[in-house]
């Protein structure tokens, strides 16, 4: 039977890369390179021609994934290249559920070092953004006057759902993994041969050939284009890559500290940051030290309060500790932080208390990423995120069944220094399946399901498609996607022409987080782009900037120390007399490009991680301050399949 579903969408697959002259497109319009607004002066005075199209698409490709005629739009960018050239290439977020507008910063960068040689496009994933986006319209769960504002409120789900639901025609498989693919293969197979009146259009009039990146969900997302046998596009870049088989972030707690266990051992093998810790053997022993004394009741001769983590809610401090020092981790800018906060958190006199509450108006995305209270603003759409979409894809795809029970996962996070806590998953994970599951027996279900049946594609490993390569980037400190699932996936991804690469002490996402010594440009970048000149191939790529990354060092600068911590000693110092000028520089409109786009990685290709969820709930994940956490940590991963809708 699964030979014959196989069958069916191969069958279909070359149905649909037929569909060329006959979609509708509302555009070509020149837009803004950026969606937000940019401080970067080279972005922002750069001779790029930027357009913006709506294209409408089937909402079932397929009679195989669902029947109907109706079409949705998706919503396609691209910056023209200004030469003749023979290349396009497609930049895809991460997520699930994920805008792209965190790939307008690399598609600029690539666009320098490329010399404008090649056409970029990128896309929002059908379903968020701006492309048919399942949002609770009905139910205006997501006003700022509902339940949690912005954030939908468990109690909102099941009207949210039931709205959405009545929005596709009860269609949940026209918003899965495989509709996304095919959307990316009808439209770059259609672009690559089309031209406008600002082309160079190469004298034999040949479409050109296609290239796609794709950024954490995003190489799950080539991983199934892979699938779908496409013949037009000649490279793939996975960069954090999401393995396709028994890969279940279920375990993601595990993974983040499987990461972070080497973190620790970059302090314990480095001086400098292993006596910063009053003499603790590490970080994982201080951390442990930190938690059972934070999580001491307050009382009159007992425990001790440390702002803004006082134990003033039901939520244990130690659980808002593991979620910031993870933020952090996942971040190559904050996580040489750590030791100073963990200093400071083993000695937490007065002074450190202000010096901590500063380090959290800074570093905390809610309250530093404008980028993030703008998208979930009533007053603008929200092009950032979709949490529906994440929900639908997640538990449908990317959890197991039957799902680990709330004790077992919240067990494995209490004993860990680092984690975001996916036991609050569970219930939601219940709700959204309708499954009886014994973890799911406190449930009662209160609305339809919002899930789908996978399809056969779905935990079957992809193969190289032909005249096609594959290169394959990592970071060996990817708390994510962590490095040994992507290594598991290169080894069984079938065919030859693949290549491995690993970037040294990298966090997630290369492209965005593999700062050089010199220039604002990341390392990633310039390998996409020497890929790219080679033509997708892999024994020529030029590797060369790996040795001018910026290493991973635990002396903090007094400028960085002063920006994020409001004191030019990191480690010691109390917050400095001017410490008013640094927070005026934090206000709306203040924040830098590499930092707004790692704060909107939060949102997207760092999503793969439950950033998404920070955003998602980020008003009581985030604010320490007051109120209990209902935040429900987001993490995704494949195992069987579940119920269809």
């Amino acid at each position: 039977m699964r030979f014959a579903h196989l069958v069916a969408f191969a069958a279909a697959a070359v149905a649909i890369s037929a569909a060329d002259d006959t979609l509708r497109i509302d555009g070509w319009f020149n837009c803004s390179a950026n969606t937000l607004p940019s401080s970067n002066e080279r972005h922002n005075t750069m001779p790029v021609h930027v357009e913006c199209a709506l294209v409408e698409v089937p909402l079932c490709h397929t009679f195989a994934i669902c029947e109907s005629d109706h079409v949705i739009q998706v919503f396609v960018k691209r910056m023209l290249a200004t030469q003749e050239t023979t290349k396009d290439i497609w930049v895809l977020q991460g997520g699930p559920g994920a805008s792209s507008i965190a790939m307008e910063y690399m598609m600029l960068d690539l666009f320098t070092v490329t010399n404008g040689a090649v056409n970029l496009y990128t896309m929002d994933h059908r379903g968020t953004g701006r492309s048919a986006p399942l949002e609770c319209i009905a139910a205006q769960a997501t006003t700022p006057g509902s339940v949690e504002g912005p954030s939908i409120a468990v109690t909102e789900y099941p009207n949210c759902i039931r709205d959405v639901r009545f929005q596709i025609d009860n269609h949940t498989r026209a918003f899965s993994i495989t509709s996304a693919a095919m959307d990316l293969q009808v439209l770059s197979s259609t672009f690559r041969a089309s031209w406008t009146a600002t082309d160079a259009v190469p004298s034999n009039n040949s479409p050109r050939d296609v290239y796609v990146y794709g950024a954490s969900y995003g190489t799950l997302l080539l991983e199934r284009l892979m699938q779908l046998e496409p013949t037009h596009i000649r490279g793939y870049v996975l960069d954090g890559v999401v393995a396709q088989i028994n890969h279940t972030f279920a375990t993601f707690d595990i993974d983040i500290n499987v990461a972070g266990a080497r973190f620790i051992e970059k302090c314990s093998a480095d001086a400098f940051c292993r006596g910063k810790l009053y003499g603790r053997p590490s970080l994982a022993d201080a951390l442990a030290e930190i938690y059972t004394r934070l999580d001491t009741r307050v009382a009159p001769g007992r425990g001790t309060v440390c702002h803004p983590f006082a134990n003033w809610t039901s939520t244990p401090p130690s659980y808002k500790v593991r979620w910031f020092l993870t933020q952090m981790f996942m971040n190559v800018r904050f996580r040489a932080f750590i030791p100073a906060i963990v200093r400071r958190l083993l000695r937490c006199d007065p002074r450190d208390e202000i010096v901590l509450a500063f380090a959290h108006k800074s570093l905390s995305p809610n309250e530093a990423a404008i980028t993030i209270a703008r998208m979930n603003s009533y007053q603008e759409p929200n092009y950032g995120s979709t949490d529906m979409l994440y929900h639908l894809i997640v538990y449908s795809e990317e959890w197991p069944h039957p799902t680990p029970t709330k004790a077992e996962l919240q067990r494995v996070f209490e004993s860990s220094p680092l984690g975001i806590g996916v036991h609050n998953m569970v219930d939601l994970y219940c709700l959204f399946t309708g499954r009886p599951d014994s973890a799911c027996n406190a449930t009662t279900p209160t609305s339809p399901t919002f899930t789908y049946t996978p399809d056969a594609y779905f935990n079957r490993t992809a193969a190289i498609p032909r005249d096609a390569t594959v290169l394959f980037m990592s970071g060996t400190l990817d708390p994510q996607t962590e490095i040994a699932h992507g290594r598991a996936q290169f080894e069984k991804l079938h065919g030859t022409e693949k290549r491995w690469l690993e970037f040294p002490d990298a966090p997630h996402c290369a492209a965005f987080q593999t700062p050089m010594t010199t220039g604002d440009i990341h390392c990633g970048v310039y390998v996409v782009a020497s890929y790219l000149a080679a033509n997708g191939r892999l024994d020529t790529l030029n590797t060369t900037c790996l040795d001018h990354i910026q290493p991973l060092s635990f002396e903090i600068e007094p400028k960085a120390a002063l920006a994020f911590l409001g004191t030019d000693d990191a480690y010691d110092g109390g917050v400095h007399s001017d410490a008013s000028v640094v927070i005026a520089l934090k206000e709306p409109g203040a924040m830098s490009d590499p930092e707004q786009v790692s704060l909107l990685l939060a949102l997207a290709c760092l999503a793969m991680g439950g950033l998404l969820a920070f955003a998602v709930t980020g008003r009581a994940l985030w604010n320490l301050r007051v109120g209990p956490l209902q935040a429900t940590a987001i993490a995704v991963e494949f195992s069987s399949g579940v119920g269809d809708a």
